[in-house]
């Protein structure tokens, strides 16, 4: 059975010095959607602004109540696998082919831009999805299993495993400033390079990327 913890997160400084982990919760009410797990681990190791190893460990428990173990890895330079196999970030052709999945921390003005932003957007995709953690929805994305991903509230342990993840599965993440996100970026876009650069242009201009 899935056994729930509560979070434990490792200081952000402990992070940038070099090895972490993170356990996170999602929200129950998420069991009953296909694909979104109850429960996770991140891992992840380097030094600096540098992760040379990431894992994301998750079970994912569908409606009826089976269980399912997806294990999550990448290695500098080696790629990014799921339960070993090779993964990528997604391959859809343009932003209306996909499913977006988001987050959106606490119910705050940078929320409501977040909305805002879908709305914008809509009907322009295939369906919208809160994924619950940061660190769930990156690897996500680097498997294709959302075709975009962003989020505007996060710290260092958030992203640290799922920056390499998405990088080493063929996709580029920026931060809500245009630039490469890292460790220190508090909002940031996750998917291939073809679909980031159309939901880039096809938002630009929304508050979700200045808003404080």
């Amino acid at each position: 059975s899935c056994v729930l913890l509560p979070p434990v997160r490792a200081p952000a400084a402990q992070l940038r010095q070099g090895a972490g982990a993170a356990e996170d919760v999602v929200d129950a009410r998420c069991e009953s959607f296909p694909f979104i797990p109850p429960f996770f681990e991140c891992f992840f190791s380097g030094g600096g602004q540098f992760v040379e190893f990431a894992a994301t460990t998750l079970i994912r428990v569908d409606p009826v109540g089976t269980q399912e173990f997806l294990a999550f890895h990448a290695v500098k330079g080696e790629g990014a696998f799921l339960n070993g196999s090779l993964i990528t970030v997604s391959r859809r052709a343009s932003v209306a082919e996909g499913i977006l999945g988001f987050d959106v921390g606490g119910m705050d003005l940078r929320a409501l831009q977040a909305f805002k932003l879908i709305q914008a957007l809509w009907p322009g995709m295939q369906s919208v999805r809160i994924m619950g953690s940061a660190c769930l929805g990156l690897a996500y994305a680097a498997a294709g299993r959302v075709d975009i991903y962003f989020h505007h509230t996060l710290a260092p342990w958030d992203v640290a495993a799922g920056l390499l993840l998405v990088h080493e599965a063929g996709g580029e993440v920026m931060d809500r400033h245009g630039g490469p996100a890292s460790l220190e970026s508090t909002g940031l876009v996750a998917s291939s390079p073809r679909l980031l650069e159309e939901f880039v242009r096809l938002t630009r201009g929304q508050e979700w990327y200045t808003v404080e």
